[in-house]
């Protein structure tokens, strides 16, 4: 801990700096962009099926393309995971 933390927090042991840079770390790893290959992985499908669906627009699952480049967020795969989510009844 650093000296010139205010008083409360050198007595109880917080850093007010740490949880600024888990937040930052964590947006940093949502905003990570991956190849179609990482993406497909991720979501555990084929890259194959990841091209048919942005080709065919079948899935709302949102890319990045760069040139001749495709990538994905990892926070809009999560989303798209997200979307998809049910529960039994």
């Amino acid at each position: 801990m650093h000296r010139s933390l205010p008083m409360t927090c050198r007595l109880q042991g917080i850093d007010p700096l740490n949880s600024a840079r888990r937040q930052t770390i964590t947006q940093d790893l949502e905003n990570t962009l991956l190849t179609t290959k990482e993406a497909a992985d991720y979501i555990d499908f084929e890259p194959g099926t990841l091209a048919v669906w942005r080709s065919v627009k079948r899935y709302p699952l949102r890319f990045i393309r760069i040139g001749r480049s495709i990538r994905y967020r990892k926070s809009d795969l999560d989303e798209f995971l997200k979307r998809r989510e049910f529960m039994a009844e």
